[in-house]
């Protein structure tokens, strides 16, 4: 279920609900769903899109990925180690695949996943009934200061501010909590990064030509893609977004010609950027 007893839950995670009127069973909504960057695309457009994606999620995410994103989780978490006891944060948690595993590791009622889309939310339940799931962004965070050891965000960077983003994610991890994040990235200048530019400017165009016989919206999404990708920049901004936020130990990590980038950081020194307006 999306949520049992807001009020009981949210007490047990370190956050409080709006309101005091008990217990619910629908979704959290918090925040400003439709904040996104600019540049990029419109908030109904990546809603909208989102939403039709939900049940696909995972085939889709194949399809991009040639199958080595489950790969890119297990790498993801590795050096996070998780350990009981703690608490862990899965920020645009999608269908549930990284939640899930934290939550194998941690337990479920020591994890909770967030994401802004309602539909990718209820697309969890098959996996995660007994997780808590919050609708927001990640750009305001519904939870006190200092409430998770972990947060984890996959194919999150390009769509968000970093700056926010990384303030609010140091505001809510402990002292010495991890973040560990990934997301597609351009290809890098390598042979590698030459096969990768030709698979995205070629190939994954075909795959959803192919793919618009089931459905038109494969192409839109593929397309939408590949453009955010080599337009975001969130690779080059990250690093520095994270050092001004108060985070140490921070390392990056690029595979397959930049199809795809890790960072790993540890949350030691006071943010120097201003809170969230």
């Amino acid at each position: 279920m999306v949520a049992d007893c807001w009020r009981s839950a949210y007490s047990r995670l370190g956050s409080s609900p709006a309101s005091e009127g008990g217990c619910k069973t629908e979704l959290r909504v918090t925040g400003d769903l439709s904040a996104r960057p600019e540049t990029l695309a419109e908030p109904e457009f990546v809603q909208d899109l989102f939403s039709w994606l939900a049940p696909r999620y995972e085939q889709a995410l194949l399809l991009y990925s040639l199958g080595l994103d489950l790969r890119w989780k297990h790498v993801l978490l590795a050096p996070l180690r998780p350990q009981r006891g703690e608490r862990a944060l899965d920020l645009a948690s999608g269908t549930g695949l990284i939640l899930d595993r934290l939550g194998r590791r941690l337990g479920p009622s020591a994890v909770v996943g967030l994401d802004p889309n309602r539909a990718m939310l209820l697309a969890q339940d098959h996996r995660l009934g007994a997780a808590l799931r919050v609708q927001a962004t990640a750009e305001a965070l519904p939870f006190r200061s200092s409430s998770f050891d972990l947060v984890t965000a996959g194919f999150l960077p390009k769509y968000v501010r970093l700056d926010r983003f990384a303030s609010e994610v140091h505001r809510v991890l402990r002292p010495g909590g991890r973040l560990a994040v990934y997301d597609f990235s351009p290809p890098t200048p390598d042979v590698f990064g030459r096969l990768y530019a030709v698979y995205l400017d070629r190939v994954l165009p075909w795959l959803g030509r192919r793919r618009d016989r089931t459905s038109p919206m494969w192409s839109t999404l593929l397309e939408f893609l590949r453009n955010i990708v080599r337009e975001s920049g969130w690779e080059d901004r990250i690093g520095p977004a994270l050092r001004a936020a108060g985070f140490d130990r921070i390392r990056h990590r690029v595979a397959v010609g930049g199809a795809v980038t890790w960072v790993w950081a540890v949350a030691t020194q006071r943010s120097t950027l201003p809170p969230p307006a």
